[in-house]
């Protein structure tokens, strides 16, 4: 059907004067207001009160404010975030920030209640290993680490991940081989390797690899049961520049 829909569609758009740039504007208006960010606090609840009905559920169990700048936080917006998870619709609730500043204010303020921080961490940035993880950890604050492969600079252009894969997203930057060291003797790939590290990093809660197939699916997996990097290699790689 959408076969058949295409060339229709296609050749409107074509001899109707402005309606591709019509379409275009408004297409662009659209994706620019899904983007733009709100952390009002009684925005906060009712957009989470459409999110649970979209999902047609009653509770979720995490609920992260996705980069809110330091100026938006505050105790009011904790507050709200505290009356949800006492009403059993949220169980835990956290911030996703890659600003170190952000984060450590919201460490460092245990009334806010947060119970999870997502941030970058990679073979490449590496500052939230000392900056991070020992007070996070030592307050229970789990941390979910995310862009594992460094926006790409982790993937080797051969590898079943690389952005020929399927593997594309904004931000993508050019394959930086300086781990290939962790990688001789084949007896890892490179991708096996950059989760290893995330995973052997202690604090580390959860792991967000990046993935758009199957076998990016697989390959990830496959970590798991690779062997891991030895602790001669940890401390190579903790002794390089970032």
């Amino acid at each position: 059907m959408a076969a058949r829909i295409k060339p229709l569609v296609r050749m409107f758009l074509q001899n109707v004067p402005g309606m591709k740039s019509t379409l275009q504007k408004n297409v662009k208006k659209f994706v620019k207001s899904q983007t733009q960010t709100n952390f009002e606090p009684n925005y906060i609840v009712k957009s989470f009160e459409a999110s649970l009905k979209r999902l047609d559920t009653d509770y979720i169990d995490l609920l992260l404010l996705h980069s809110p700048s330091q100026d938006v936080i505050s105790e009011e917006v904790f507050d709200h975030l505290k009356s949800l998870k006492q009403q059993g619709k949220i169980r835990y609730y956290g911030i996703s920030s890659g600003n170190w500043e952000t984060t450590l204010m919201c460490i460092n303020n245990y009334a806010w209640g947060i119970s999870a921080l997502q941030v970058p961490l990679n073979l490449f940035e590496r500052e939230a290993i000392k900056k991070l993880l020992p007070s996070a950890n030592q307050k229970n604050i789990a941390i979910i680490a995310r862009e594992s492969f460094a926006h790409g600079m982790l993937i080797p252009p051969t590898s079943n991940t690389s952005n020929n894969g399927g593997l594309s997203y904004m931000g993508l930057r050019s394959w930086d081989d300086r781990f290939t060291f962790l990688t001789k003797e084949n007896i890892r790939t490179m991708i096996q390797a950059a989760l290893q590290f995330v995973l052997q990093t202690e604090g580390v809660s959860v792991v967000l690899p990046g993935m758009s197939k199957v076998n990016h699916v697989r390959e990830n997996v496959s970590a798991l049961s690779t062997t891991p990097l030895t602790s001669q290699e940890m401390e190579q790689i903790h002794s390089m520049s970032t």
